[in-house]
């Protein structure tokens, strides 16, 4: 951009902006007339006609009093250079407890936060607008696995009530809209998934996680997923068994293993009875520790695993994906409610927390195989780096572990300094590719920095 017109743009800012002494609120009213004049000024790009911008919030429970969280997140057609939107909620059930960036609005500015965030509060809602780059240097590219922001409610109501979180274009003075911003321009998302919370009294809670995980091979991604349990108190009631059902898109997520986890995988022989499957829709089933009552698991306040499954996801090539872990009845042939069978075969329902997968598509990292010190080339060094990381006391960290493989065989055991030794001093087979020079291949462990450049 030229200088002047970078100049011009940041005395247009000076004007539309109070000054740093105003308050938060006060310079949030200045927020739609900011957005518009700032993208206007940077960009001449044509607005994307027809754009096909989804929003959409997640679900969870609590027990009155505690912290329920949810996640905005939403899917891009086109480049955006901004976004507004509101969110409202019912105050007599939850009180807004804090809001932070997701995983995409922390890093989209260039791996940072954006160059202005606006949020407004008010007693049944809460809004924010968020301007990426000043000068356009930086935007929202296209993607199926946007996640905005992460919002905490205190649930300050009784057991039975739940809120629906709507968003809204009524937060704010004025009010704030639900839009996304292409050159001064403003889109109105589909709103595909409105959140909810609800407010449940029990012993014991079902928890799904939240994944945040790159994938390297386009279209394709792979995660594993642990579900686990927890009690309020302890002691808690002893448990015989539980049922669950866990709902998520079958269209783009497959569950490869269903395996027992934790406690319930170290039971003697195993559980007696362990029939978890995935239908469409989700997966279901039930686990009784032992049929003749010779095993009893508590669950403690510290959460423990108790089922783990692995998936194959089907992304649409580097967009990535966004997908809610939704606890739910009435998936399979035999729906079975989410439980947990406690002492004389009496079934409780869980408090459930719901989880979310975000996989994003990340360029393999170019490494030298054999280069496990990360120096830039195989010498001796990689062999004494590769035995503290093998047999250390913990200050043998290393940055890229592929490059630890010194053969190539997608392990890392006592065979890759042999590899190297030999290589080095006894005329052995050289390392496999990528070797002399760098190279990308996909990662089997994983490589957070390298030797190249």
């Amino acid at each position: 951009m030229p200088a002047a017109a970078t100049s011009s743009l940041r005395e247009s800012i000076r004007t539309v902006l109070p000054t740093g002494s105003e308050s938060s609120f006060a310079r949030s009213h200045y927020f739609a007339r900011f957005l518009g004049l700032v993208v206007a000024t940077v960009l001449a790009l044509e607005t994307p006609a027809g754009a096909a911008e989804l929003l959409g919030c997640t679900h969870d429970q609590g027990r009155p009093g505690d912290l329920a969280e949810v996640r905005i997140w939403a899917v891009t057609e086109f480049t955006a250079n901004g976004w507004s939107f509101g969110l409202c909620h019912d105050p007599a059930v939850v009180e807004l407890d804090t809001v932070e960036d997701g995983a995409t609005t922390a890093t989209v500015n260039a791996g940072g936060p954006p160059d202005f965030a606006s949020f407004e509060i008010d007693s049944d809602g809460w809004a924010t607008g968020v301007v990426i780059n000043f000068i356009g240097a930086a935007s929202l590219p296209p993607g199926d696995n946007h996640e905005l922001n992460i919002a905490s409610y205190l649930l300050i109501g009784s057991e039975g009530q739940s809120t629906a979180l709507d968003f809204c274009g009524t937060v704010g003075a004025p009010p704030i809209a639900v839009v996304f911003v292409y050159s001064g321009a403003s889109l109105a998302p589909e709103v595909v998934s409105p959140g909810s919370i609800e407010i449940e009294t029990a012993e014991h809670a079902f928890y799904a996680p939240h994944i945040n995980q790159t994938y390297h091979t386009p279209g394709f991604a792979s995660f594993g997923v642990t579900l686990s349990a927890g009690a309020y108190s302890e002691p808690s009631s002893v448990t015989q068994g539980f049922s669950m059902s866990l709902g998520y898109d079958t269209d783009a997520l497959t569950a490869i293993s269903i395996e027992p986890a934790g406690p319930v995988a170290a039971l003697p022989g195993g559980p007696d009875f362990f029939n978890i499957s995935a239908y469409p829709g989700g997966l279901s089933g039930g686990v009784v520790y032992s049929l003749i009552g010779a095993h009893e698991l508590f669950f403690g306040v510290e959460t423990v695993p108790l089922v783990h499954v692995e998936f194959d996801a089907t992304v649409d090539e580097e967009l990535g994906g966004y997908f809610p872990l939704r606890w739910t009845d009435g998936i399979g042939p035999a729906p079975a409610p989410v439980s947990v069978v406690v002492g004389s075969g009496t079934s409780w329902i869980p408090v459930l927390r719901n989880g979310t997968v975000r996989l994003a598509y990340q360029e393999p990292l170019e490494f030298i195989r054999g280069d496990c010190a990360s120096s830039g080339a195989v010498d001796l060094g990689d062999v004494f780096a590769l035995l503290e990381y093998l047999f250390g006391t913990g200050s043998g960290a290393v940055d890229c572990q592929d490059a630890c493989d010194a053969n190539g065989d997608g392990l890392l055991h006592l065979g890759d300094p042999i590899c190297l030794l030999e290589y080095l001093f006894q005329g052995g087979a050289a390392p496999p590719s990528p070797f002399p020079t760098c190279g990308a291949i996909v990662p089997v462990f994983g490589c957070v920095t390298s030797g190249c450049p």
